[in-house]
């Protein structure tokens, strides 16, 4: 679940892409994404998606879509599908593209059900089922979404033109349309159904099982149970599970790679799935994450960065964040040196029996 960020931080950040300062908002909203503020989280995918104020990334956009999605951010959803579609930055996938437009859909977004309309109308992703397409635009045109209404009135709403650009305050997210050439069915000439071929991939809701299915098999090749020990074949699986969102597998893929077992050693690597699984709060990743951020291991060394990814993992009970936080009180690293806050973590962890925290208590 996302943490509680700066009002003001954000809403900076709003200010400054209403005066197109596009990279003012970066700067603001980029910390808070990586605090796990999911809007934050929609709001730095959309920058990279739209190329503004920085060179268009579809990858990094798909990766900051991808974590606000897994945090119930609908719009983010409906983006995340989007991409899937039209396979910007990441293989084009009908199938997923339609589990990510029905999540949005489920929590009322009216873009999401018109596009989720789409999907049964011309089976993409799904059977084609005119019932649950008209189900669907039913849905989006009751909130008052123009494109479902022309669809129910029997017309083609591919020339439909934009919605205007707002940023709303209540919803504190920015308001994109979905124009031409950005992903997405909305806006987009709409195919016939006959010219659309079945996408190929796994079936609808197989993808959760499937993902754990091969952290499991990368577990017993890791650990050598009921399998020859094998590094190699844990790091493949790993790495097949975590690209389908395991927060588990992602910590553990990144272990392999900080530690170059199975895998060429790589602190980069290490760095980006720590994140991806951090952001998914697994709180081991968060607390290797501030490790890596303390000792500028894969990135660039920031102790306040590291300080947050701490106490993160520590506010969950992990001694081992609860200790390395003392140490940040303790000698003054990206926060003000405070030996009471010091030794409130490392009675925390020595409580559990933390024996570095014991130790540094003896100290004090």
């Amino acid at each position: 679940m996302p943490i509680e960020v700066s009002a003001g931080q954000f809403n900076d950040g709003v200010d400054a892409y209403s005066k197109k300062e596009y990279k003012k908002a970066l700067g603001l909203w980029l910390p808070l994404a990586e605090r796990g503020n999911a809007a934050a989280q929609y709001n730095v995918g959309l920058i990279y998606l739209d190329g503004k104020g920085v060179q268009q990334d579809y990858k990094n956009a798909f990766k900051w879509l991808r974590i606000a999605s897994h945090q119930k951010h609908k719009k983010a959803q409906n983006k995340l599908a989007g991409m899937y579609l039209s396979g910007l930055g990441i293989s084009q996938d009908y199938a997923k593209a339609f589990q990510w437009y029905q999540k949005s859909a489920n929590l009322g977004l009216s873009e999401a059900q018109f596009n989720l309309g789409e999907m049964y109308y011309l089976g993409k992703g799904v059977d084609k089922d005119e019932a649950m397409a008209k189900k669907w635009w039913l849905k989006a045109s009751e909130q008052n979404w123009p494109n479902a209404k022309l669809r129910l009135a029997g017309k083609d709403p591919a020339r439909i033109t934009t919605v205007n650009k707002t940023i709303p305050a209540g919803d504190q997210t920015i308001n994109t349309p979905t124009i031409p050439g950005t992903p997405g069915i909305t806006g987009t000439p709409i195919p016939k159904a006959a010219t659309i071929r079945t996408a190929p991939g796994p079936a609808i809701n197989s993808a959760p099982d499937e993902a754990e299915q091969q952290y499991n098999l990368g577990r017993k090749y890791y650990t050598g149970t009921g399998v020859n020990k094998n590094f190699t074949s844990a790091f493949k699986w790993w790495k097949k599970a975590a690209e389908q969102d395991h927060p588990a597998a992602q910590y553990s893929l990144a272990m392999l790679y900080f530690t170059g077992r199975g895998t060429k050693q790589n602190d980069a690597a290490a760095y980006k799935w720590l994140s991806e699984s951090a952001a998914r709060g697994n709180r081991n990743a968060q607390n290797n994450l501030g490790i890596m951020y303390e000792y500028g291991r894969g990135t660039e060394q920031n102790y306040a960065l590291a300080l947050r990814w701490y106490e993160r993992a520590a506010d969950s009970g992990l001694s081992r964040a609860q200790f390395s936080l003392g140490t940040m009180y303790h000698y003054g690293r990206g926060v003000k040196k405070d030996i009471g806050k010091a030794r409130s973590w490392y009675q925390k962890a020595a409580r559990t029996g933390h024996s570095g925290a014991k130790k540094a208590l003896s100290k004090l």
